[in-house]
């Protein structure tokens, strides 16, 4: 049952990857990158303590990467 739940564990890091990978593209905000990096090393080394404390900084950047994202500036036309 707990290999089960490791693999679950690796399989959803893994599949988190495209949509961080996107999001570091399009907003230019690397730490989205360095989110998943540290989410999959979390997610490899699970299976001992030091794995879930690697997820919970990785979640903590991932939500400081949110926060450091910058609005699109709005095109104002001019009125004649």
């Amino acid at each position: 049952m707990l290999i089960v739940v490791f693999a679950c564990y690796l399989i959803g890091a893994l599949l988190l990857r495209r949509s961080l990978e996107v999001l570091s593209f399009r907003s230019g905000e690397v730490l989205f990158g360095v989110a998943w990096l540290l989410l999959l090393i979390g997610a490899a080394t699970s299976v001992i303590v030091m794995g879930f404390v690697i997820t919970a900084i990785a979640w903590t950047i991932m939500a400081i990467a949110f926060y450091s994202l910058r609005p699109k500036p709005q095109v104002v036309k001019a009125t004649p």
